[in-house]
């Protein structure tokens, strides 16, 4: 199946962990991985947390910095127009249909690596095809968190993710975005 179903059956076959309470989740690159993780094994995870990671490589491409924007398409083998098949393979919003993964979502508004657009994207491709997710930015970080409040809040919120997703206190988990109570702010959310 791949490198993430090897990880994740190692774990259980060990003892190390609950084929019922495993999560994913991951910033930047991570975030990406974490993204091509629940469309493609759709089955495996409770919970995912995807952090300003890149969803849609033709979007990175046009809307990164200049530096990211080349070496990106250097990797892929050319800028979107001569290489459509390769954008296509990377792009998870292409694939949202397939995610069964209840997901956070977070990202700097000011992010000069991955825009922010990635994530907005995401949150509205999961929305479009009634996802349960959870969406939340940052006003002035960039590429991670960095501001301790922010950080302490992101925190809070990824606890009280995993704790109703993977450790729920009572019952059973659910789907259902009305129950899972997170600091702060008002998250968008939709089942």
């Amino acid at each position: 199946m791949g490198a993430v179903s090897d990880t994740r059956q190692y774990l259980i076959t060990r003892g190390l962990a609950d084929p019922k309470r495993i999560a994913i989740g991951g910033g930047s690159h991570g975030g990406t991985m974490t993204g091509y993780a629940v469309v493609r094994y759709p089955e495996l995870f409770a919970a995912a947390m995807e952090l300003y990671g890149v969803l849609d490589r033709e979007l990175f491409v046009y809307r990164t910095n200049p530096q990211s924007s080349i070496r990106w398409m250097m990797k892929m083998g050319g800028p979107p127009s001569e290489k459509p098949a390769a954008y296509r393979k990377a792009n998870v919003l292409l694939s949202v249909d397939k995610i069964k993964t209840p997901l956070l979502i977070m990202h700097g508004e000011n992010d000069p690596q991955v825009p922010p657009a990635e994530s907005l994207a995401f949150a509205k491709a999961l929305k479009e095809h009634r996802k349960t997710y959870f969406y939340f930015t940052y006003p002035n970080e960039l590429h991670g968190f960095s501001q301790p409040a922010h950080r302490l809040d992101a925190w809070q919120k990824e606890l009280s993710f995993l704790e109703h997703y993977i450790n729920p206190r009572y019952g059973t988990t659910t789907t259902s975005p009305d129950e899972v109570v997170f600091p702060g702010k008002e998250a968008n959310s939709h089942p």
